[in-house]
């Protein structure tokens, strides 16, 4: 209302100070409040796995990836207002003043000039990628220097963004080039903050796992919300566990309890302990365990039952998150399965055992250690627990074993059957992403068409 009777067409410094304030007040307010909102309700639906490796981001639900349509669409819905509405491409009156200076040369250059549509686009380019539409997202974040190629600081926020997007859409290569690229910059507390979060989470993706040691500190110490906070913390003590630094985990995974944390992730923090810690430290933190249980809803019961039984048998085996993401060479057998299954069943029968057994008739062993330097105690009925590098030579003995009885059915034409089946896959994969490259461009032509006919149309009716 208060430019009701005022011209926005042109490219002139009030009209150009009419169009940012338009955009920041009218759209773009209430576009980054759903960005918001949505990412808030979407963190809080999502149920972490303890028995893995927490996500750094919660990761889009398999109901939320319809082809046409996803969760942040408002926010896309809002920013493509902004930019359709409030979009300045026309080139002002030059200055002949200033036309020796390089920094107004470079200014005269630049096709946009709405001086806050760059935060608009950052937005928009924001939604795409937690809508999952990476494609979009990178094609957004690599037209933003083109658009805005005078702020240094803008162009190195799309890059880090664009690493994520790479690191999301499973290109790890592009993304470790790109954080290449990035490591040796010098950015502000807010870039330097955003880079450190989205680089741990490649190292962590691609399995460099002592570098995101190294790295997630520096997130944790930059990071303001509190339950994020533990959360990462959480994670770094499940980094330190599956790399085999017993005491470092349990000093993690201790710090991650307070009287404001929640009680879940309190409650998954003690079991890592419980697997982790020997001798009288276990007996202790097994009673508080158990006390801790009592207040577990039936409903999430189950689930909790089978995450402990999980984490117990990754630290029993040596069948850690990161193993997991690098596949045997050979297929296990049977035995295996069973070998491991038994595995687990002495180690929940231990932890029953410490949990109900009085301190008077506790007495300890010598028995050898199983992963760190403590002394462990070894009831009567509980066998000597092998090592973990024992165990693997045993599994990988097994499925040799298991190997060599399955007949060779696998002939020389099935391969070949395969390859040509795999190549004709690979053909039609790139054919359908080159056509769908061709339909996005063709929509943004059309669109960019019909904002140009809007745009005259408008300044027509005002003329």
């Amino acid at each position: 209302m208060l430019f009701a009777g005022c011209s926005l067409t042109g490219n002139t410094p009030v009209t150009r100070a009419r169009h940012e304030l338009a955009t920041r007040y009218n759209i773009y307010f209430n576009a980054e409040e759903a960005y918001y909102e949505i990412l808030k309700e979407r963190s809080e639906a999502f149920r972490d796995d303890y028995a893995e490796l927490l996500p750094l981001h919660p990761p889009l639900p398999a109901t939320e990836r319809p082809a046409d349509k996803g969760p942040f669409d408002p926010v896309i819905d809002k920013t493509g207002i902004a930019i359709l509405e409030h979009s300045i491409t026309a080139k002002p009156r030059r200055n002949p003043a200033k036309s020796r200076s390089q920094k107004y040369r470079r200014w005269l250059r630049q096709e946009e000039f709405n001086p806050f549509l760059k935060n608009v686009w950052l937005l928009r380019g924001k939604a795409c990628l937690q809508n999952g539409d990476y494609d979009e997202a990178l094609s957004i974040f690599s037209g933003i220097p083109h658009l805005f190629g005078h702020d240094p600081a803008l162009t190195d926020e799309t890059e880090i963004w664009m690493l994520r997007a790479y690191t999301e859409a499973g290109n790890l290569c592009e993304a470790e080039r790109r954080a290449g690229a990035l490591l040796g910059r010098k950015f502000p507390e807010r870039l330097e903050r955003l880079f450190a979060e989205h680089y741990a989470d490649l190292l962590i993706r691609k399995g460099d796992l002592a570098e995101a040691i190294i790295r997630l500190p520096a997130v944790i110490a930059r990071e303001s919300g509190h339950t994020r906070k533990k959360r990462l913390q959480f994670l770094l003590g499940q980094l330190y566990a599956v790399t085999g630094e017993d005491e470092k985990a349990c000093r993690a995974f201790e710090e991650v309890k307070g009287l404001s944390t929640p009680f879940e992730l309190t409650l998954n923090a003690t079991v890592w302990q419980s697997a982790l810690a020997s001798g009288e430290q276990q007996r202790k933190i097994a009673r508080r365990l158990k006390k801790m249980e009592q207040k577990i809803s039936d409903t999430d019961t189950a689930t909790f039952l089978d995450q402990r039984r999980r984490i117990f048998l990754k630290v029993a085996g040596g069948d850690t998150p990161a193993q997991a993401s690098h596949p045997p060479s050979r297929p296990a057998g049977k035995g295996a399965e069973t070998e491991i299954e038994e595995k687990c069943a002495q180690y929940r029968e231990k932890i029953v055992s410490l949990a109900t057994t009085p301190d008077a008739e506790k007495t300890p062993d010598t028995s050898p250690e199983r992963r760190n330097p403590s002394v462990q105690p070894r009831t009567a009925h509980q066998p000597e627990r092998e090592t973990p590098e024992a165990l693997q030579r045993r599994l990988e003995e097994n499925a040799a074993k298991a190997l060599q009885l399955q007949p060779a059915t696998t002939s020389a034409k099935s391969r070949k059957q395969a390859l040509r089946e795999r190549k004709r896959q690979q053909k039609e994969k790139v054919r359908r992403r080159k056509q769908a490259l061709k339909e996005r461009e063709h929509k943004r032509e059309a669109e960019m068409k019909q904002r140009e006919r809007e745009r005259k149309r408008k300044t027509g009716k005002q003329q």
